[in-house]
């Protein structure tokens, strides 16, 4: 696991810090790793076209040489970017003999959905591609895997975040993450968004309180319409719309 180290990634938790300065900082030199890994993928491909678009290298080993440097340059920089930890967090997530890698990367997962939350327009504008894809990626990992004891606080609060506010794109997903994290602390802060002004809000948390009751029950946009239909609520509740595009 040479490829992290908590001092070198350290700097990527300023996504989160409150100072507008500390975050821009941290989103630039993102960028920049993110700009180096594109500019060695363009060598790369160069590489390939001046070889007669092969990968076999054996009459040109000159070009051989230049196409392992840049795809060695493509694997640096990712590592230096929040992405190239949470796709080894993903692969983990498959594996159990991977379970300290996954322990070592989640609090880096946590701190993508950490970003959402405190800062959406950033998190948003600051990925190379669809962040929403990542997102569920990450939900479904925790809910595969589990969540490490170190992360539960952060993720209960998310879960409780989620039910509270204005639906956000792959939000279902906190539902079946809940379950990975029922206990106490959960239950308590679900039992307080139940004491809401808002309806909707009370309609999810009485949805998420259900999941955690009834672990058989499927965790779907199917079932939570269909949990509203059988249930004696009235509140009206405008179904996610699923639309994720950018502004």
């Amino acid at each position: 696991m040479h490829w992290i180290h908590e001092r070198r990634l350290r700097w990527l938790f300023d996504f989160i810090d409150p100072d507008p300065t500390r975050r821009r900082a941290a989103r630039l030199r993102h960028d920049r790793y993110i700009a180096e890994r594109r500019e060695a993928a363009r060598r790369e491909d160069a590489v390939w076209w001046s070889n007669g678009q092969s990968y076999d290298f054996s009459a040109a080993p000159a070009l051989g040489a230049a196409f392992d440097r840049h795809i060695a340059a493509q694997r640096a920089a990712r590592d230096n970017t929040l992405y190239g930890v949470l796709g080894r967090f993903a692969h983990a997530s498959w594996r159990a003999d991977e379970s300290a890698t996954f322990e070592l990367c989640a609090p880096y997962a946590v701190l993508f959905l950490r970003w959402e939350a405190a800062y959406p327009v950033e998190w948003r504008d600051a990925s190379p591609s669809s962040p929403w894809g990542t997102k569920q990626g990450i939900l479904r990992s925790f809910v595969r895997a589990g969540v490490p004891p170190s992360n539960r606080t952060h993720l209960v609060e998310l879960v409780t975040q989620a039910v509270s506010r204005d639906h956000r794109c792959e939000d279902r997903w906190y539902a079946a993450v809940a379950r990975r994290l029922d206990g106490p602390e959960l239950r308590a802060a679900l039992d307080g968004c139940r004491t809401s002004a808002d309806g909707v809000v009370r309609l999810r948390a009485e949805y998420v309180l259900t999941v955690l009751h009834d672990v058989e029950m499927p965790v779907t946009l199917a079932s939570w319409r269909r949990w509203l239909a059988e249930t004696a609520y009235t509140t009206p509740t405008p179904a996610p719309t699923g639309r994720c595009g950018r502004r």
